[in-house]
């Protein structure tokens, strides 16, 4: 078993046509490491009639959103469809999507009822090559002194006679 199984990844070596058969992908899959990057979801949930509440600020929404875009924060975003119930905004950094949720004119406005932001592990898909790389682990700060113990207490007075 061992023996035949070795073949085939000999001869996948030497005949390409055998190089991308479902075997060989799954082998090459498991030994692959995956490139996770990290992202994060902004979930809208809206309110009743909200296609027809957000009509009057849509253009300061759009414009929130395409400044987003502009700085690198806002990856992609839109609204659910079918029932029109809420949006997902794709961001890079956590911190950035609770910024524009605290500035959009549609949280304001009370479009959107209820928001979170989830981080999502991004690891396969045509445009994960365009997500940017995950920022690089902070460097290990030198170990802190340890705390001043205060002084020792001075000895109890001796009792008095």
């Amino acid at each position: 078993m061992l023996r035949n199984a070795h073949r085939a990844i000999s001869n996948a070596a030497r005949r390409p046509e055998l190089r991308r058969t479902p075997q060989v992908l799954a082998r090459r899959a498991f030994c692959a490491p995956v490139a996770v990057r990290p992202l994060h979801l902004l979930l809208y949930h809206y309110t009743e009639d909200a296609d027809v509440k957000r009509e009057p600020h849509r253009a300061r929404h759009l414009a929130a959103a395409r400044a987003a875009e502009a700085r690198g924060d806002l990856l992609l975003g839109g609204a659910l469809s079918q029932p029109l119930d809420g949006a997902v905004l794709v961001f890079a950094d956590g911190a950035a999507a609770e910024e524009f949720a605290a500035g959009d004119p549609y949280v304001a406005e009370g479009i959107v009822e209820t928001w979170t932001v989830r981080e999502w592990s991004a690891v396969a898909g045509s445009l994960l090559q365009h997500v940017p790389p995950p920022p690089p682990f902070p460097s290990p700060s030198p170990p802190s002194p340890p705390p001043l113990l205060p002084p020792p207490l001075a000895p109890p007075p001796p009792p008095s006679p």
